[in-house]
């Protein structure tokens, strides 16, 4: 997800959009670079369960918690969010959804089928 800001600097997200160095384009100027918050070494994403669907969830949440090393974010909020989608998970593969998904009439499946698939997760508390 790309923001806009009034004067045409872009961020890329919501949340940061007031953090100066998050700032990775503007549109009135015609240049953009890649988004400051990528997967770093400090994450601890590609060895968690859920990171196949997931793919890192909220990258804010992990810059902060593991790049900023905020222990009092990482703690109240990036740890509860990452068990919550893990638990999540656990209950979808629980669940047996290709049985259910086998269940269901041609069209239905058709129509699930079909739609925009996206390959992330994102909870955001």
């Amino acid at each position: 997800m790309i923001n806009v800001m009034p004067d045409g600097s872009i961020y890329p997200c919501p949340d940061m959009m007031y953090v100066p160095a998050m700032r990775m384009g503007s549109v009135q100027g015609n240049w953009l670079k890649p988004s400051p918050l990528q997967q770093t070494p400090a994450m601890p994403c590609h060895g968690c369960e859920a990171y196949a669907w997931c793919r890192g969830n909220c990258m804010k949440n992990l810059y902060l918690g593991h790049v900023k090393n905020d222990l009092r974010y990482r703690t109240n909020v990036v740890e509860p969010i990452c068990e919550l989608l893990r638990f999540i998970g656990r209950e979808v593969d629980r669940q047996r959804p290709q049985d259910w998904f086998a269940r269901l009439s041609p069209p239905l499946r058709r129509q699930l089928t079909d739609c925009e698939v996206y390959e992330s997760v994102e909870v955001i508390p």
